[in-house]
């Protein structure tokens, strides 16, 4: 049984908004900002900067009293907030500086990516039970978002543009 679109979107609203507002000390830079540090870092080339995917979700995991299945669910889901917001920005900081064919080429395959991805990461759904499936599918996710930004953004560097603002 796959988990409709509506609960996913409903988590990941809640699991952002708990993130982002409920006030947490840190006596370093937070998740997001350790992961992109890690990719800015990290030595030009897909390969290299993989070892940035996992940041978030290990240091939430890390965290004792991250036991139960909707906290674990909850620490991956973290991360891929993190992930997708860099691929929307890569990819918008990409299409906003190319022009046709290019621009046409790289929505078309935005459009391809987005579509084979959804259909890869609810395959866990059919293959696991459902307790491996829980963490499979948004695992998947992660990877998949995390490999697609990092392509974006060597693209984007291979060409000489500018990263996205912000």
């Amino acid at each position: 049984m796959f988990p409709s679109r509506v609960l996913f979107a409903r988590l990941a609203v809640s699991v952002l908004s708990i993130w982002l507002f409920v006030p947490v000390e840190r006596a370093h830079a937070t998740p997001d900002e350790d992961l992109a540090s890690c990719v800015v870092q990290a030595k030009p080339g897909l390969a290299a900067q993989t070892v940035c995917i996992g940041l978030v979700a290990k240091a939430c995991l890390a965290d004792p009293s991250n036991t139960a299945m909707d906290e674990k669910i909850e620490c991956v889901q973290r991360e891929f907030v993190v992930w997708d917001l860099m691929m929307k920005r890569e990819y918008a900081a990409l299409l906003a500086n190319l022009k046709d064919p290019a621009t046409a080429r790289l929505k078309e395959a935005q459009k391809r990516w987005v579509a084979f991805q959804k259909k890869n990461c609810r395959l866990p759904y059919a293959l696991f039970s459902s307790a491996k499936a829980a963490l499979a599918g948004p695992w998947c996710s992660v990877d998949a978002f995390a490999v697609r930004a990092l392509n974006l953004r060597a693209w984007r560097q291979d060409l000489g543009l500018p990263p996205p603002p912000g």
